[in-house]
């Protein structure tokens, strides 16, 4: 699993560290990980250390390279990850520079470069089991799983049977759809590694799938409570909470969220829900059943793991959420060229969970009954707030849902010409938001891939209100 978003969430004073970054004789990249872990592992952490900075700035102890390596690897630490590559550039002769310049890539999404980068590590270190793991993760990050499986096939013996080779077998029999034989593998890596942070999201991830929120609540509890927490974490798990009907829990996570990032619009659009929710008062239990019946059936297909199949199927009947496949019936799913039997039973099952059922929206009855649902919402929502206020929150809502829904559509979508459909294939990019978080630099190194097909990506995503990543 890639290195997540970091969260600036938070070692009491920077006495209490334990390697001092700027008197130190000397930093390995192993010593920067311990510093990072201490420094998150209290709240005013990050605070107190950002004043390490200033203490660089002033030493003029070391080499120009030595400076810069301890002044990125400050930055890294702090989550300046822009920053940190540009200091790291100019520092790559000291040991270790590679690969935290590799990390500070990886967490930035511009994976070609990060994979580029740690393959120079590994091919410096290929004894060095942490490097190679940063090297798989780039990978996996980038979702090219042939390569993935390459990698794994090509392994030295030292890597085999680490953590990270077991989860990583467990992805990619997840990609293959053979669910219990990945559980198996995330399972063996935790045994390996308690705290493996890439098997612990997994399986939290598919015990929601399967309804099992109790043991997917607990395990993502677990995950966020490593330092750093991550924003995928933390997310699913406020979706968790507002599941049980805890929206100030949930509001939390995703404020959390949006203090390291404001610009997470999926986070932001949980969040304004959220709020919504801690503002309205319910007398009936049945009330509170039809708000939550409108959140699932608003749940992206996207959102679960279907067979390719299936999945392709349901993207050309434009069949974008729950609530779009509650309305059809199985004749008609059936009817569909391509759609047996296996996929119907995929899809019983994947509704089940949520606890719907094929053709239940069916019918003006059903229609009417959401009409006056979201209506009985807005009312309620307006007894508490101002009518301005209201218009300006819906207007917000209303743009967040719109660009969630726009990067949630496949590529094929975009109608891109022949030539850079066949490019953006063999990077296993699904959908526009996959596509929209590549930069334009990134796209350039493609081979192959000219201005002109840049500007037809940047074009096509300009059509929905999207451009590349900045």
């Amino acid at each position: 699993m890639s290195d997540p978003t970091e969260l600036a969430a938070p070692v009491e004073s920077p006495a209490t560290l334990p390697i001092d970054l700027v008197e130190a004789e000397s930093l390995s990249f192993e010593d920067v990980m311990r510093l990072r872990e201490a420094v998150y592992s209290d709240e005013d952490g990050p605070r107190h250390f950002a004043a390490i900075l200033g203490r660089l700035d002033a030493s003029p102890a070391g080499s120009a390279s030595e400076r810069s390596w301890r002044r990125s690897a400050a930055l890294f630490i702090l989550g300046q990850h822009e920053e940190a590559v540009d200091a790291l550039r100019k520092g790559r002769s000291v040991p270790g520079a590679d690969h935290l310049l590799g990390r500070s890539l990886l967490v930035l999404g511009r994976h070609a470069e990060a994979i580029e980068t740690l393959e120079e590590a590994v091919r410096a270190k290929p004894s060095d089991v942490a490097v190679r793991t940063s090297l798989f993760e780039a990978v996996e990050a980038s979702r090219d799983f042939a390569a993935l499986r390459r990698l794994l096939q090509n392994a030295p013996k030292s890597f085999e049977g680490t953590a990270h080779a077991l989860y990583c077998a467990g992805r990619l029999a997840e990609e293959e759809g053979e669910y219990e034989s990945a559980i198996e593998h995330y399972e063996r890596a935790l045994a390996k590694d308690r705290n493996h942070r890439g098997a612990l999201f997994r399986i939290a991830y598919q015990l929601d799938l399967r309804g099992m929120d109790d043991e997917a609540l607990a395990t993502y509890e677990r995950l966020v409570s490593l330092s750093p927490t991550d924003a995928n974490s933390l997310t699913n798990l406020g979706l968790l909470y507002e599941d049980r009907g805890d929206a100030e829990r949930a509001a939390a996570c995703y404020e959390t969220v949006l203090r390291a990032d404001p610009t997470n619009e999926r986070a932001r659009l949980f969040f304004v829900d959220a709020r919504a929710s801690l503002s309205m008062y319910y007398d009936e239990d049945q009330e509170r059943k039809e708000d939550r019946l409108q959140q699932i059936l608003r749940i992206p297909i996207t959102d679960f793991e279907l067979s390719v199949r299936a999945r392709n199927c349901l993207q050309k009947m434009g069949i974008q959420n729950l609530g779009d496949l509650a309305r059809k019936t199985e004749a008609e799913l059936l009817a569909y060229k391509n759609f047996g039997e296996t996929s119907l039973n995929e899809i019983r099952d994947l509704l089940t969970q949520k606890g719907l059922r094929l053709g239940m929206l069916r019918g003006e009855v059903e229609e009417d009954t959401i009409r006056r649902m979201e209506e009985e919402a807005r009312l309620t929502r307006a007894e508490f707030e101002d009518e301005e206020t209201l218009v300006a929150r819906e207007q917000q809502e209303e743009q967040a849902e719109k660009r969630a829904d726009a990067l949630a559509r496949p590529i094929d979508d975009l109608k891109l010409s022949a030539r850079c459909r066949r490019i953006l294939e063999g990077l296993e990019l699904k959908t526009v938001g996959e596509l929209a978080a590549k930069s334009e630099a990134e796209l350039a190194g493609i081979e192959d891939f000219t201005s002109t097909s840049i500007q037809e990506v940047k074009d096509r995503l300009g059509d929905l209100g999207l451009s590349l990543r900045d």
